[in-house]
């Protein structure tokens, strides 16, 4: 059904560009949340239990406020925005490893983690060189 939307989708923007018609297709099937251009992601304080989907062709997310819910476990898409992603707030949601996508986020300047169930912190954290916040 998702699959079906999605095609009519691409086919109801047929005169516009490809890069416009496949972006059409992705959100018609729920590939992604927003837009491509989200910079910032507040979902503080919402009983989250997982982050939303980011659009595909989201490469410019810099911050992600997601404290106080009930995440568990550090997102894995997060690792996919490594390269953009500077401020990450995943404090108070139970979180027990950060070790599989913390060393993905190179660009981080600042991380809050307090009030999870993390019990050591990856060695890997040291090659974040432009961390100054923890």
């Amino acid at each position: 059904e998702a699959a079906a939307a999605a095609a009519e989708a691409a086919v109801a923007v047929g005169d516009q560009d490809d890069a416009a018609a496949d972006a059409a297709a992705e959100e018609a099937a729920g590939a992604g949340f927003a837009s491509p251009s989200l910079t910032v992601l507040e979902l503080e304080a919402n009983g989250q239990t997982a982050l939303p989907p980011l659009h595909p062709r989201a490469t410019v997310l810099t911050a992600l406020l997601a404290s106080y819910n009930r995440l568990g476990a550090v997102p894995r898409m997060l690792a996919h925005h490594g390269h953009s992603l500077k401020k990450l707030h995943l404090g108070c949601n139970g979180v027990t490893c950060v070790a599989e996508v913390l060393p993905h986020l190179t660009r981080l300047t600042e991380l809050c983690l307090e009030g999870n169930r993390i019990t050591e912190l990856p060695a890997d954290i040291g090659r974040l060189s432009r961390l100054r916040e923890l």
